[in-house]
């Protein structure tokens, strides 16, 4: 279920996505065109109304970055059919599609759809396309291959229906290593790899997790939230903090309304036992969490 606001003077994006965010894309084709309201929810579904009248831009999500050969193609016929023949290549490791009509939406995304590729979610108030590095396998500084947790993370924010409506856009990255190619401090989520010995010698995998960083007009610096936690806890770890997002960010005042804000004003410390009161509730382990 869609969260519902229940606070005065919100902003007029609150107001609009309180009203639901479902589109009929067949009905706008036969339309031919987008009314100012749809074109806001349509960025839920990686739609955006380009500044050239008449024009749309589509974000594929593809998390971890990494597509299958058949989805490639895919991706080429899609751009020759409707975009131009031209695709981009974003720096979170989407694809964009650009010159896309009105009328050609519905079809474009049913397209996409025959390869296991959508848009839903490149856009929006919403987990935004879960990035990894881009060596995740071959680098030979990496601890482990962090594109699968990049991509069962994404899977799993997806199908929550109740981070369908966040305060604004949620990033979130993984890296292999300690380098930290995927930027982990500039990003909402910043998950390093870590492995260490346990107590009998065995290598213990886990993440480092960085929470509230972010660059803009006003930029900060992710702070550490947990130096460890074991690597099968990092999907319910990624929902407890876009759950923290949800109930506290700022939803009067769209210029302030990312987690940096949250972490700015309430502090690591308090943010660190809204997370875990988080996990708690939803019956998940804390045991292993180590800050």
């Amino acid at each position: 279920m869609q969260w519902k606001l229940e606070k005065n003077f919100v902003s007029e994006d609150e107001l609009i996505k309180d009203q639901g965010l479902i589109l009929d894309f067949d009905e706008i084709a036969r339309k031919g065109a987008m009314t100012a309201e749809e074109k806001s929810i349509a960025k839920w579904y990686g739609i955006y109304a380009s500044r050239h009248p008449g024009n749309h831009m589509a974000r594929i999500v593809i998390a971890g970055g990494v597509l299958t050969s058949s989805q490639a193609r895919n991706v080429a016929r899609v751009a020759e059919t409707y975009g131009q023949g031209k695709v981009s290549i974003t720096t979170r490791q989407a694809i964009q599609l650009h010159w896309l009509k009105a009328g050609a939406l519905a079809d474009m995304l049913r397209m996409l759809a025959e390869d296991s590729l959508s848009t839903l979610h490149g856009c929006g108030d919403v987990n935004r396309n879960v990035a990894s590095c881009p060596l995740a396998e071959t680098c030979k500084y990496k601890r482990f291959n962090v594109r699968t947790i990049s991509q069962e993370v994404s899977d799993y924010l997806a199908s929550c229906r109740d981070l369908d409506n966040l305060p604004r856009k949620f990033k979130i990255t993984f890296s292999g290593c300690g380098a930290g190619c995927a930027q982990p401090f500039i990003n909402c989520i910043g998950a390093i790899a870590v492995v260490r010995k346990d107590k009998d010698g065995n290598d213990e995998f886990g993440f480092k997790v960085i929470i509230g960083g972010g660059m803009g007009w006003t930029a900060f610096v992710g702070q550490e939230l947990f130096s460890f936690i074991p690597a099968d806890r990092m999907v319910r770890m990624s929902r407890a903090i876009a759950l923290l997002f949800r109930d506290h960010g700022n939803r009067r005042d769209r210029t302030m309304a990312r987690l940096k804000y949250v972490v700015h004003n309430y502090g690591i410390e308090k943010c660190r036992e809204i997370v875990i009161q988080n996990l708690k509730d939803e019956g998940i382990s804390t045991d292993g969490l180590e800050t």
